[in-house]
């Protein structure tokens, strides 16, 4: 359960545990700083948050020309694979710590993304991408540059059967096949909520649907499905809680 989860976070020496009542999937971390939570952005993330708590999701966007786009600078390697893709008319979407590292002001040399391309497209846009099996039936891309610097591109995940009609999460929509064109689904692959966060690379825009530009800006280390379901289905997840809680500097408040 997730109460031996709280246990182990709270007897590391960096107290990463605190409780909350309302979310017990939820712990405190130090608060970022940064320019990017402006009064406008926050008015829209703290109206948005009531329905993400109340439905488990709630679509937020927060378009360029609200924030500073200097914040998102990716390497050449990883700009060049997202162009080939742009170009050839599909989705790419920035994901992961890339994202959130980008409105804490860090920039990140390991840049996977999402598209809306299927394993064949993607291989036959990227120039050197080859496809390889990632686990049960579902592939991905690695597209190989000199210095061995390799970008990670994978189709947008479907839900989980495990997870599909769980504690808020919706019901898998296509059971044939791994991967789905809603970006909601893919959300459900993601650990916490900050790592749930997508960046259009086309436009700009952030797309946020379990509050996790909330949670970053709050410092709140919180799971995008219940928590008890997430470690029942991914125990890892503790383990990457913990590199978390010495990344960020997690705190007893």
């Amino acid at each position: 359960s997730w109460m031996w989860v709280a246990i182990l976070f709270c007897t590391l020496s960096f107290n990463a545990c605190t409780d909350n009542d309302d979310n017990p999937s939820k712990s405190e971390i130090t608060k970022p700083t940064n320019a990017f939570f402006t009064a406008e952005i926050n008015k829209l993330i703290d109206a948005n948050y009531p329905e993400v708590v109340a439905n488990g999701y709630a679509k937020l966007i927060i378009p360029k020309m609200m924030y500073n786009g200097d914040l998102f600078v990716f390497p050449a390697n990883a700009s060049s694979d997202m162009n080939h893709m742009v170009e050839a008319g599909y989705k790419a979407y920035v994901n992961g710590g890339s994202v959130s590292d980008a409105i804490l002001g860090k920039h990140s040399h390991d840049v996977d993304f999402s598209t809306n391309a299927s394993i064949d497209q993607i291989v036959a846009t990227v120039p050197n991408a080859k496809a390889f099996n990632a686990f049960r039936n579902i592939w991905v891309v690695k597209a190989y540059h000199d210095g061995d610097i390799e970008t990670d591109i994978a189709p947008i995940f479907a839900i989980f059967p495990e997870l599909s009609g769980k504690a808020n999460v919706p019901v898998l929509k296509n059971t044939d096949s791994p991967y789905s064109e809603d970006l909601l689904e893919d959300t459900y692959s993601r650990d916490f909520t900050f790592n749930s966060l997508y960046y259009d690379y086309a436009n700009g825009d952030i797309i946020d649907y379990h509050g996790g530009l909330h949670d970053l800006r709050d410092g709140l280390v919180n799971t995008v499905v219940d928590a008890d379901l997430k470690v029942s289905t991914d125990p890892r997840c503790i383990l990457r809680g913990l590199r978390f809680a010495a990344q960020y500097n997690f705190k007893q408040l």
